[in-house]
């Protein structure tokens, strides 16, 4: 009788756990993207603007919220997932930084910030639409990676 309740418990302790600890990874912050004129004129924060939503667009992020050099775009996906990013962006460049999600088991741990997998592969695909043939090149981004976030200003988020 002892091996079944123990048995019983351990299946108990094991369903108990959060299930959303198996799918999460370090938050990667990607680094700022320089972008530059494929003819070398020089860019205007508006043609960075309109890069930034000319790779977001068909990817399917929307603007939720915008204001001078700043677009806020959110992503919905199949109406489970949610998540806004800002973009940070003038005649160089921009950056995108994570702002909030919903169902994306995000979490500030002692290491840093935590969130689904697919978070990151979502931000990565947005950076390497975010280039238009003839309109602008990147010119240099440093690789991605996780930056940890001050519990600071990880608080809120």
């Amino acid at each position: 009788m002892k091996i079944v309740f123990t048995g019983a418990l351990v299946a108990a302790m094991l369903l108990a756990l959060p299930s959303h600890a198996a799918r999460q990874a370090p938050l990667i912050e990607p680094a700022r993207v320089a972008l530059q004129s494929p003819d070398g004129q020089r860019l205007t924060a508006d043609k960075v603007r309109d890069a930034i939503l000319a790779g977001a667009q068909p990817l399917g992020w929307l603007v939720s919220k915008e204001a001078a050099g700043v677009l806020d775009l959110s992503y919905n996906k199949q109406g489970k997932h949610y998540v806004v990013v800002r973009a940070t962006y003038d005649a160089e460049g921009y950056q995108l930084r994570y702002v909030s999600s919903t169902n994306l088991n995000y979490e500030v741990k002692t290491a840093g910030p935590e969130i689904h997998p697919n978070y990151n592969r979502w931000i990565q695909n947005l950076i390497a639409h975010i280039l238009i043939p003839g309109q602008v090149t990147k010119v240099s981004a440093a690789p991605a990676s996780p930056v940890p976030t001050p519990a600071s200003e990880a608080a809120s988020r």
